[in-house]
């Protein structure tokens, strides 16, 4: 019977483990055969639990409180199965375990509390009932307040240190609360370490929001990072191919002068000086880069069947150049990418850059929009790779802020508005 008794412990122990990390990793991407793994990982779970509840034969004598933690211990390895399972770092697996135990035995201490102010402390079945039911209500209460949160995080713990931390500060405490536990037999003694061991859980809860939430910033600063050095190049490119565009076409226009005088075919004369016009910029807004910009702009939106309305006119130095290249380019790109799948006739974008007269330059970029109005910075991106994508509009809030200025976005009357007030004075 009493081994009866280690099964309803150890096998519900895991059970317990297996699905507080299973919920925690829902989210992540799956390897091949997932389905088949998981099943194979609660099977081999559960027969694991066979050998550690046969343990209770044997009469380890003053080291029987170091046997239960150990026990407690392997009744959970067969959780390392999950890498098999996941397609995420084995730190985060070993993170989203380590947490796993914690949780559970959270709802242990929350049950045991319990069971110390009633008469059935000694009835096994009862006290295992309270105990399930602990963990029934400890689960709903994470799920709706920090598993849905920590499923949105990419990176869950991004160093070996921090996990060793949180694996020797929850051993180091268990083992000693487990010592003073044994020393005293008044049970109020034992409900007040019980109270200091959920104090002690709720700090690691605490600290695993920190961990992730760090971890999920830093993500997104690499990500940023990665994208606007991206955007440096790019614009370092554009630069320098229209620096050599403009000098050829400088030196077209004398050729094109001498074939003139020579009183060549005025025909294809025409045509030449056609396709020169058609390369030089359309735009003199008093901001060269911002000519360059807004040029390029055209032809991108040209190629993809979009109409280009732009009225701009402002300050030659309101802005870094990459900083005003990186902030109309992604409005650019953003407003271009949603309007491929838009009827042809329905696909235009609009601008207007100019100095408001009050010590502001005044931006606003706006196109075609069938989406609620339901937006904000930050919001999930449309494009099919969300992991590479959906930094944009960031960005361009960080490179106005930068500046002083403010930044939003807005959707009404069937169109998507990306404002910007950006200052003269502080730059």
């Amino acid at each position: 019977m009493i081994f009866v008794h280690e099964l309803l412990v150890y096998i519900p122990l895991f059970l317990e483990c297996f699905l507080l990390a299973y919920l925690m990793l829902k989210a992540k991407p799956v390897k091949n055969n997932y389905l088949i793994k998981l099943v194979s990982v609660i099977s081999a779970g559960i027969v694991w639990q066979l050998p550690i509840c046969a343990l209770i034969y044997l009469d380890f004598g003053p080291l029987n409180d170091i046997n239960a933690i150990i026990k407690f211990t392997l009744s959970s390895l067969p959780l390392i199965l999950l890498l098999l399972c996941y397609r995420v770092r084995s730190l985060n697996i070993l993170f989203v375990i380590l947490l796993s135990f914690i949780f559970q035995h959270w709802s242990s201490v929350f049950a045991e509390i319990i069971v110390e102010f009633t008469s059935v402390s000694d009835n096994f079945f009862i006290c295992r009932a309270v105990s399930w039911l602990c963990y029934a209500l400890m689960l709903i209460a994470l799920w709706f307040f920090y598993i849905r949160e920590f499923n949105s995080s990419e990176e869950l713990c991004d160093d070996i240190v921090t996990l060793l931390l949180f694996m020797f500060s929850f051993g180091f405490f268990e083992v000693c609360t487990m010592y003073i536990k044994n020393g005293f037999e008044v049970g109020i003694w034992k409900i007040i370490i019980a109270v200091i061991e959920l104090a002690f859980g709720i700090l690691m809860l605490r600290l695993s929001i920190y961990v992730t939430i760090r971890n999920r910033k830093k993500s997104e600063h690499m990500v940023s990072d990665a994208l606007l050095e991206k955007e440096r190049r790019q614009f370092e490119m554009l630069k320098r191919n229209t620096e050599n565009m403009q000098a050829q076409l400088h030196d077209l226009k004398y050729i094109l002068r001498a074939f003139k005088s020579q009183n060549r075919d005025e025909a294809v004369f025409e045509k030449l000086e056609n396709l020169v016009s058609d390369y030089e910029s359309a735009y003199n807004t008093g901001n060269p880069v911002l000519d360059v910009i807004l040029c390029d702009a055209e032809k991108t939106m040209a190629q993809n069947g979009i109409r280009f309305e732009c009225l701009a006119q402002c300050s030659n130095s309101f802005m870094e150049n990459f900083d005003l290249y990186s902030l109309l380019g992604n409005a650019f790109d953003n407003a271009c990418e949603y309007l491929k799948n838009i009827e042809k006739e329905k696909r235009y974008v609009s601008c207007i850059i100019k100095n408001s007269g009050t010590g502001f330059v005044f931006i606003e970029i706006s196109n075609y929009y069938e989406g609620d109005g339901n937006v904000y910075v930050g919001m999930e991106t449309s494009k099919k790779d969300k992991e590479a994508h959906g930094y944009g509009v960031k960005n361009m809030q960080k490179i106005v802020e930068k500046y002083g200025g403010s930044f939003s976005v807005k959707a009404e009357d069937g169109a998507f508005f990306v404002t910007a007030l950006v200052p003269l004075t502080l730059t």
